[in-house]
């Protein structure tokens, strides 16, 4: 994958209809950095994610310094209480949380904390195996559960993807490696979210 400004792909973004910008900040795997993040959030108007491996209250905490008003939490990398903790210190800190999931034993564990957005990712992180059927499976259950937004991630290429997940009840989309591969990103994102 090449390597882009994340200030000029927000900025792209942005331009093209996203309602919100994630923000890679780890940087053994995906070359992010928390400046990225801290670059991105004044260059917006749209409210940042920081998409990272979160495993500390202080990565909490230097998130929302850092100007996140979201943190990704991956419910299946993280023991119960640490998860319940992260959680809990974000919300008081006045972030939201994109509770990340993969398998029908991290909706479980999720629905527990009563979560606002739950994240369904298609690719499994441990194998990266990609099934297309985790949304149909998990997002009725979700929004039965009281999720207010769920949010299909991973694996989305097409508009008639994401017409099909918006007809079970997906709400939104974090759409990173088909945009970033793409010749014309802006169009692409302009096509997934029907507007070209």
């Amino acid at each position: 994958m090449k390597l882009v400004d994340a200030v000029s792909q927000a900025r792209l973004y942005e331009e093209a209809g996203a309602v919100a910008i994630s923000v890679l900040t780890e940087a053994d795997h995906f070359y992010g950095s928390i400046s990225d993040l801290e670059n991105v959030k004044k260059s917006v108007s749209l409210p940042v994610l920081r998409k990272d491996f979160i495993v500390s209250v202080g990565e909490v905490y230097e998130s929302r310094i850092k100007g996140a008003d979201g943190i990704l939490l991956i419910v299946g990398a993280l023991p119960k209480e640490r998860l319940k903790e992260l959680y809990d210190v974000s919300l008081e800190l006045g972030m939201w949380v994109l509770l990340e999931i993969f398998e029908e034993e991290d909706l479980e564990l999720a629905l527990e904390l009563r979560p606002s957005i739950l994240g369904i990712n298609h690719r499994n992180l441990r194998t990266l195996e990609i099934d297309l059927t985790k949304c149909f499976r998990l997002c009725p259950i979700a929004k039965s559960s009281g999720v207010r937004w769920v949010v299909a991630e991973s694996a989305i290429k097409t508009r008639a993807q994401v017409l099909e997940l918006e007809d079970i009840g997906v709400d939104a989309f974090l759409v990173g490696s088909s945009l970033m591969k793409s010749s014309d990103p802006a169009f692409s994102l302009r096509e997934l979210c029907g507007r070209v």
